[in-house]
């Protein structure tokens, strides 16, 4: 796989006759970057609507940064933590006694 980036709408026919579209307004940063198959990019680049291109970088992630403290060896699993002590908590135990229905008249 190489990152190509479109110039133009470029539509790619594979072998099998099934057909994939390429937009220079779309792809993972909205300016035509695709990771694609060398095959695509040597067409696209044939047709003069698509240049080979770097890997992008990733971007910083966009959730809070997550403290070691919040780990499972605390016992807290939500991203933002449990503020609530152990007694507030619902207990987990339930009865199982199942569905309880009253004896009909005729069982006597």
């Amino acid at each position: 796989m190489v990152w190509a980036r479109f110039s133009e709408v470029y539509n790619h026919r594979w072998p099998s006759r099934a057909m994939s579209e390429y937009r220079h307004d779309r792809g993972v940063d909205g300016k035509g970057l695709y990771s694609v198959k060398r095959e695509v990019l040597e067409a696209a680049r044939a047709a003069g609507k698509a240049t080979e291109a770097k890997k992008p970088a990733k971007p910083a992630p966009d959730g809070p940064e997550r403290n070691p403290a919040d780990s499972v060896d605390d016992r807290d699993l939500a991203a933002g933590g449990d503020d609530a002590s152990g007694d507030e908590l619902e207990s987990v135990r339930r009865p199982r006694l199942g569905v309880r229905f009253p004896k009909p008249d005729s069982a006597g």
